[in-house]
């Protein structure tokens, strides 16, 4: 091949035969943002996402708010129907207890006429159910706001003489001593009646689950412009797990079924308490016996 059909077959094609050739350019804007994994439509995917799976949330929250007030209308009907059945049985008892009182009086009556040993049992059983009924029914007014309580200044050590005195027949069949431990006056801020039937149902208590030749002893003392009552025996005792509960109703110690009671005394002493602005404990050791302690507002002692 000559020189001149080599430089011929190196030349370019014309622009009829010419490959168009395009230089990449660079990506617009729209591109970058709207293409399938652009940061706008993944931003919009993933709001969409964030957005059903809030629907799905408040859906969810939604049914178990609906589930929840159910359930709140349930328990709600059922504390309305209690507590109208509590009331029902109340009323029952109440007017059962008033219905008591006649049949007691002649039983006193008539005690008076029987030979003096056996009609001075008898008098002192029918005293005993009166003062039951009567703390029975001051509680069930407790209850329904309508107790009226009279506080005053009295010398509890005085009156707890008094009313230690009137279960000595009780502490005397069952062998049990009573003692009242009140060197000096103590006074405090207290309706009297009401304070009886706290200090009864505790000696009641004592005398009730101690052995024989028990000892149970009422104490009173002053600590921190407080009067501060205690009874405490030498009894069964409680056991450390039932001590919680000791103040609830009904409950009764699982050991204690063979002894008589209704598991209402001490709910009737934390209520009284309460209501004279008091509080109430107990420490006890199983097989050596318990202290109740009734904390009082006091009085200063005149000096």
């Amino acid at each position: 091949m000559n020189e001149k059909t080599s430089s011929l077959s190196q030349r370019q094609p014309d622009n009829g035969d010419r490959a168009i050739k395009r230089e990449p350019r660079a990506p617009l804007v729209f591109d970058v943002y709207v293409s399938p994994r652009g940061p706008l439509l993944e931003g919009l995917a993933s709001m969409a996402k964030k957005r059903k799976e809030t629907i799905t949330q408040l859906n969810d929250e939604k049914t178990a708010h609906a589930a929840t007030k159910e359930a709140l209308e349930m328990a709600l009907a059922e504390k309305n129907r209690l507590v109208e059945e509590l009331t029902a049985q109340r009323l029952v008892v109440a007017g059962m207890i008033h219905d008591l009182k006649t049949p007691l009086t002649v039983i006193i009556g008539y005690s008076e006429l029987v030979e003096k040993e056996y009609g001075q049992k008898i008098g002192n059983a029918a005293d005993r159910m009166t003062k039951i009924m009567a703390c029975m029914q001051d509680f069930f007014r407790a209850e329904g706001g309508m107790l009226k309580v009279r506080p005053q200044k009295i010398d509890v050590g005085e009156d707890l003489r008094v009313m230690v005195e009137l279960m000595h027949y009780i502490a005397d069949e069952k062998r049990v001593t009573l003692k009242v431990a009140a060197d000096k006056p103590v006074c405090a801020w207290a309706d009297p009646h009401i304070l009886h039937h706290v200090v009864i149902n505790l000696v009641g208590n004592g005398i009730k689950y101690n052995r024989e030749n028990g000892i149970v002893t009422v104490s009173v003392a002053e600590k921190d412009g407080s009067a501060i009552i205690s009874v405490s025996d030498n009894g069964i005792g409680i056991p450390a797990n039932d001590l919680p509960f000791i103040f609830d109703p009904y409950h009764r110690v699982e050991g204690n079924k063979g002894i008589e009671g209704s598991g209402l005394g001490l709910m009737v002493v934390k209520k009284f308490t309460e209501i004279m602005g008091g509080t109430v404990s107990v420490e006890s050791e199983l097989g050596k016996g318990s202290a109740f302690t009734v904390t009082l507002p006091g009085v200063p002692t005149e000096t």
